[in-house]
């Protein structure tokens, strides 16, 4: 299996049947909502493009794919308010605010995390809070202005995906409604997987690399802190 063919797999299957960028904070507003109620499922990720298939639809943009200019990313009027009691956004584990400090030691400029929920290799998307022993992986969402987001997640591999280790991986997508995201990827020895990926709301590629925040500079060391883990869920073993 190629980097790209993994990543792929390993964000497709973390973010699956949640929707894609364009509206991750409006449900992510709905999804804590719903959390806030019943300390269940918060909505919100992205869906990345392996790096192989991502340069060939950059190439297509380039050649006049057309967008609607006022398309925008959508803010979460509740970014920032944590849901569980103990100010954290899961309550009983410290993995959320680890991953939320370590995104704030790399990327000081970020406030704080609009969300961050567990989620495993059974959920759709995010998975009940109540559950976060058993996670698999863990996402935190930023909203880094009214057109651009910010995605981290840090994942292990599903049993039988095929892992190509030691792999750091820079590249960018299109998706079809004109919203471009950036992202770095790093897989360690074990296949532990951390990725960060920054959506822009743009009209081309060259607006959006010129609206972005973050550098492929900015974002591999983040990716490959060792500090990034969370033990392996003793359910799966």
């Amino acid at each position: 299996m190629t980097i790209e063919q993994q990543l792929r797999d390993q964000l497709d299957r973390a973010t699956r049947d949640v929707p894609t960028a364009p509206h991750l904070a409006t449900s992510l507003s709905r999804g804590r909502t719903r959390r806030r109620q019943r300390n269940g499922l918060v909505a919100g990720a992205g869906l990345v493009a392996g790096t192989a298939a991502a340069a060939l639809v950059l190439v297509a943009a380039l050649g006049g794919i057309s967008h609607d200019a006022g398309t925008t990313v959508a803010t979460d009027p509740t970014s920032g308010a944590p849901a569980a009691d103990d100010g954290s956004f899961v309550s009983g584990t410290d993995v959320d605010e680890m991953l939320e400090a370590v995104v704030a030691r790399h990327l000081p400029s970020l406030g704080r995390a609009d969300d961050v929920y567990p989620s495993d290799w059974d959920h759709d998307g995010p998975m009940p809070d109540a559950d976060h022993a058993d996670a698999t992986d863990w996402q935190a969402v930023y909203t880094v202005s009214p057109r651009d987001q910010l995605l981290v997640i840090m994942a292990y591999p599903k049993p039988g995906e095929d892992v190509v280790p030691g792999v750091i991986a820079d590249d960018s997508y299109q998706d079809d409604e004109g919203h471009f995201t950036f992202y770095s990827s790093y897989v360690s020895d074990s296949g532990f997987t951390v990725n960060a990926l920054e959506t822009v709301a743009a009209t081309s590629l060259q607006q959006a690399v010129a609206e972005r925040v973050f550098s492929g500079q900015d974002l591999r060391p983040l990716v490959t802190d060792p500090e990034l883990t969370f033990p392996f869920p003793a359910s799966r073993q």
